[in-house]
């Protein structure tokens, strides 16, 4: 992505706690990612990849609530945990889910520190954890501690998917992709018939690129998965910077 403007990073650097923009991202940004609806599409396939009923899941970033929702249609009766640190998200989520009721359970907690578990653990062990764009946010020490705190979570033969920004190859194929995401967030707000310019989408482009994303090479996330014991490892799905990838916990006794 190309990087933000000094006076941007100033106004935003206290992060996504700050509901105030992570409104504006789901808002103004999340809808217009390119290939959105296909990289749910994907995440689905791999559930029903594993032929089972998925009766718990835990969305960690959870937003707005739009994976888990994405989930639900296909298992109504999973029970779910949604995990985010920015309370206004937490409520959309609530909101937006609230025909699932108590089935539903909502941790404000920050992935970022190893705390964020004492909620999970009452509720696991998890058929399928999922994470949609939180883990770029993250260090590689600490992504590494949730890849391996996910492991310990996850049920036999369970599921972990990413969809996820990673890092280009190179500045030629990242260049393709920042272009591609302007015409896909151009598209976005031309159907919602807000008329922004081109100008203003390009600010948009740059202010989801800041200095607390922390981007790394999807070979990396792939051997520190095999690492920790996920088997089936694999990108599912990737076009530039944007990716779906994971694997699975083995059964007890070593097969998947």
């Amino acid at each position: 992505m190309m990087p933000a403007k000094r006076e941007e990073i100033n106004k935003l650097d206290t992060g996504w706690k700050v509901s105030e923009y992570a409104e504006k991202y789901y808002g103004e940004v999340r809808g217009g990612i390119p290939l959105s609806a296909e990289h749910m599409e994907i995440m689905l396939r791999l559930i029903d990849g594993l032929k089972r009923p998925v009766k718990s899941f835990l969305d960690l970033g959870c937003g707005n609530g739009l994976a888990s929702g994405i989930i639900l249609l296909r298992h109504p009766r999973a029970k779910g945990v949604l995990i985010d640190f920015n309370e206004a998200m937490l409520y959309a989520a609530k909101k937006q889910l609230s025909d699932y009721g108590e089935n539903m359970f909502y941790c404000e907690e920050d992935l970022a520190k190893k705390t964020w578990l004492r909620c999970s653990l009452k509720y696991g062990p998890f058929d399928v954890v999922v994470s949609s764009f939180m883990i770029h946010h993250l260090t590689d020490k600490r992504k590494k501690e949730i890849f391996d705190e996910v492991f310990g979570l996850l049920s036999p033969g369970g599921l972990f998917v990413l969809i996820e920004q990673v890092s280009p190859a190179s500045k030629w194929l990242g260049d393709l992709g920042v272009r591609l995401f302007h015409k896909s967030l151009l598209e976005f707000h031309s159907r919602k018939g807000e008329g922004k310019t081109s100008s203003q989408v390009w600010d948009l482009v740059r202010g989801t690129s800041s200095y607390w994303n922390q981007i790394s090479p999807l070979d990396s996330q792939l051997k520190w998965l095999t690492e920790t014991g996920y088997k089936d490892v694999d990108c599912y799905f990737k076009l530039f910077d944007g990716a779906v990838f994971g694997g699975r916990k083995p059964t007890k006794h070593g097969k998947v």
